[in-house]
């Protein structure tokens, strides 16, 4: 073979041999070959041509840039998710919408989706201006993500405002993301937990009574006297509900506010109070107000006195022109921090008590029982004045009566009460409730005698002003001395 002939052979070898050892040299030993990094433009004399502290050869077997530092741009240099343990090729590690650099910066996990467990991603708490390092935020005692689930705001104690926190109101079953000051319903739960009925206390410890029945007409006579209804309030529609100690402290308030006020004094004394709600026909404002229990019947506290039973209480709403449709009764009792609530309704009202003439003799003798504790002394001298006058009463003209012998100064007072406000369980009540009417006139006499009678048809002014026609007991009280 010509030797120019064999040359281009030898030089083919050669090449082949210089080629097979470039490939096999390592000039920086970062695992890649000098010609692989001429292919990937690394550097042939810097293990670590990007600095992020892994060397260029185990870069590109992990699959990530070795001319980045930070291959997928969260922020975090290659070699430090390594450590970290974070994925260098996924920007967001834990999938919580925040990336791995800011992560850091926050002080948050790259590795957990939720950092603080609270049932929010971090980056729904650095939406909503939570902390994502604090389960509760606003240090309710509920969960951020709870919060969020049940409509609360996981940065106030109380989301809705209403001055009970968050966490109480879910302890006492009220609804913490609806304040109870604008729903009834609600209120019923709230106004009566244990926080408030505490704040209220020092009133219920001063009424007295020997039952169930003395103590509602004593707390009737307090509220007569030192809260005032506010008018102004009862125009403004669906008005603030206002706290039992707030109705004390302002002084006035419309019907629900006495009605919280009055189941909290009754609570307190160890008596479960009705909350009547009740609904007129054709109207859109309806009225509430407390009953009492006894002897099976329901007796109604609404505002003053007089106690009325409760057919009687509705018979009286007939004829002042307000038709009840339906009354919502809530019978309530204490559990815990809270109250324990059965409702029931009513829609067909029973007959008032009708008074008999046995009544009227033993509600003369109830007053007669008040007048002889009082040092009074019973005289028959004066029956023929009482009976006299009440005769004048009853067929509605004037008369004169003059004083029998024995007496040098006497007169006559008279005192006229719907039927309807008759019971047999309530006459002593309502002859205490007379004769303290009479109180201040009947000083300076020593004798006395006391008649009784019925008047078919009398008027009574309303508390709304309007005149109205009902059978009524007339007491006649002659006193003399």
């Amino acid at each position: 073979m010509p030797r120019l002939a064999v040359l281009p052979l030898v030089l083919t070898l050669l090449l082949a041999l210089i080629f097979a050892g470039c490939a096999a040299i390592d000039s920086d030993g970062d695992g890649l070959s000098d010609v692989e990094e001429y292919r990937l433009h690394t550097d042939i004399n810097n293990a670590d041509t990007d600095g992020d502290r892994i060397e260029d050869g185990k870069e590109v077997k992990l699959g990530l840039n070795p001319l980045l530092n930070d291959s997928d741009g969260d922020g975090i240099t290659d070699g430090k998710e390594l450590k970290l343990g974070t994925d260098p090729l996924l920007n967001d590690s834990d999938g919580d919408g925040l990336l791995d650099g800011k992560e850091l910066r926050f002080g948050t996990n790259p590795l957990s989706a939720d950092t603080d467990g609270d049932g929010l991603k971090d980056w729904m708490e650095i939406k909503y201006g939570t902390s994502p390092l604090v389960s509760d935020s606003d240090g309710d005692g509920i969960a951020d993500g709870e919060e969020l689930k049940q409509g609360l705001s996981p940065l106030k104690v109380d989301s809705d405002g209403d001055g009970l926190e968050d966490n109480y109101e879910l302890l006492i079953g009220s609804n913490p993301a609806k304040s109870w000051r604008y729903s009834f319903d609600e209120a019923v739960k709230s106004a009566l937990c244990k926080r408030y009925l505490e704040q209220v206390e020092y009133v219920s410890q001063n009424i007295k009574g020997s039952d169930t029945l003395e103590i509602a007409w004593n707390i009737l006579e307090w509220l007569d006297e030192h809260i005032e209804y506010n008018h102004s309030k009862a125009k403004i529609k669906n008005a603030s509900i206002q706290t039992p100690y707030e109705t004390i402290v302002i002084g006035e308030g419309i019907c629900t506010d006495y009605t919280f006020l009055t189941a909290a004094i009754l609570l307190n004394l160890g008596i479960e109070p009705y909350i009547l709600e009740i609904k007129y026909k054709g109207r859109d404002v309806g009225h509430a107000c407390v009953a009492v229990e006894v002897g099976g019947e329901l007796f109604v506290l609404d505002q003053s006195p007089p106690l009325k039973q409760l057919a009687s209480y509705c018979y009286e709403s007939e004829l002042k022109g307000n038709r009840i449709e339906k009354i919502l009764v809530h019978k309530v009792r204490r559990a815990g921090e809270g109250v324990e609530i059965e409702t029931k309704e009513i829609s067909e009202l029973e007959a008032p008590y009708s008074v008999t003439s046995m009544d009227i003799e033993d509600f003369k003798q109830s007053v007669s029982k008040f007048l002889l504790k009082y040092g009074y002394k019973e005289d028959e001298r004066l029956k023929s004045v009482s009976d006299r006058e009440l005769e004048c009463v009853i067929k509605g003209y004037d008369c004169k009566i003059y004083l029998p012998h024995g007496f040098t100064k006497g007169m006559t007072y008279w005192v006229a009460k719907p039927t309807i406000y008759y019971h047999p369980a309530l006459k002593e009540l309502l002859a205490r409730w007379i004769l303290e009417s009479l109180e201040s006139d009947l000083r300076g006499y020593t004798s006395f005698y006391v008649s009784a009678g019925l008047k078919n048809l009398h008027e009574f002014e309303t508390d709304s002003g309007k005149i109205v026609k009902t059978k009524a007991i007339v007491v006649v009280i002659a006193v003399a001395r």
